[in-house]
């Protein structure tokens, strides 16, 4: 079984908890790179700002579709054999900039693999969003534990037996949705 993968919107103290990028935005076209396979030649550099008083989350929503783990996330998904690549992100408090001596990541994930039923699956044909999904046979019998869809790279599935190691280990901030319940009818591409 496959959960579509994601940061989690966390509140504490009636705020969302979230990395905020430091400086302007990256231009549209280097974070098109994030929902590809292809390894980065030039190392990104990314600054994030974070409240240190909220409780530290493993995996930050960013809001500009680049995930930042923690070390600790990242290590669980080195030793499940998931194929990515990792690049230290400078953290400072939000409320002072002061530099944070937390060691978060920016994650890039490699492995994108083909998986969704069209015929079986119900896809708005105006909008390109999904009504329902569903997997073909070939990606349930992979059981390839992390990786995005080809047909849709924003979005990652994480399999059942990755989810449970995550679950176990009390990995912060992420979003699990089944993908039988999954929808997304907004959804451009």
């Amino acid at each position: 079984m496959y959960f579509v993968f994601d940061s989690a919107i966390t509140v504490w103290n009636d705020k969302t908890v979230q990395a905020k990028i430091i400086g302007s935005c990256p231009p549209p076209e280097e974070l098109e790179k994030w929902w590809t396979n292809k390894p980065f030649t030039q190392i990104p550099d990314f600054a994030f700002s974070i409240d240190l008083d909220a409780p530290l989350l493993d995996n930050y929503f960013t809001g500009i579709g680049v995930d930042l783990y923690s070390s600790r996330l990242i290590e669980i998904l080195r030793q499940a054999k998931v194929l990515f690549e990792s690049f230290p992100a400078m953290i400072t408090n939000l409320y002072t900039n002061a530099s944070a001596s937390v060691s978060y990541q920016t994650f890039h994930l490699l492995e994108i693999q083909g998986g969704v039923h069209m015929e079986k699956s119900e896809i708005d044909k105006e909008s390109g969003g999904i009504r329902h999904l569903v997997l073909t046979q070939d990606c349930l019998n992979r059981s390839t534990p992390l990786f995005r869809l080809e047909e849709y790279p924003n979005l990652v599935l994480l399999h059942t037996s990755l989810k449970d190691i995550l679950d176990k280990q009390g990995i912060t901030g992420c979003l699990y949705i089944p993908t039988d319940d999954f929808q997304n009818v907004e959804l451009q591409w």
